[in-house]
């Protein structure tokens, strides 16, 4: 299921892409990407040119490929995406986060990582 965009809350977001505390900035990136991720679109689709023209997307030739969102790793990525994206987490979490996600690049991420993330997404959702 997509989410809706919220105008006011991406203005609000981008305003912090330029607060001096570097990790307001990443949460706010982190946050934004979520957003855009949960719409299901993407930032040539939200963004156009001056003149109201539609340009090609960018090469994403060079870009990683990212995990198939159907799969395990997918859900873990967009669970990882999620939770990063929350307002408050601390800098622990977020390397805890960031670990699964090397994880998941090595080939190491387990079924039972994946539980776990299902269980800290439920438990902050307020869903458990």
């Amino acid at each position: 299921m997509t989410e809706p965009l919220n105008r006011e809350e991406i203005i609000a977001l981008l305003k912090r892409l330029g607060e001096a505390d570097d990790a307001a900035v990443l949460e706010a990136g982190r946050a934004l990407h979520a957003m855009v991720t949960d719409a299901d679109t993407g930032w040539d689709d939200l963004l156009v040119s001056q003149d109201g023209v539609e340009t090609e997307a960018a090469d994403t030739a060079a870009a990683p490929v990212p995990a198939d969102p159907g799969s395990r790793d997918g859900e873990a990525m967009a669970l990882i995406d999620k939770l990063l994206a929350r307002p408050g987490i601390t800098e622990d979490f977020r390397r805890e986060m960031e670990g699964y996600r090397a994880d998941i690049g090595d080939g190491d991420f387990t079924d039972s990582d994946l539980k776990y993330l299902r269980a800290v997404d439920k438990r902050l959702s307020g869903k458990g």
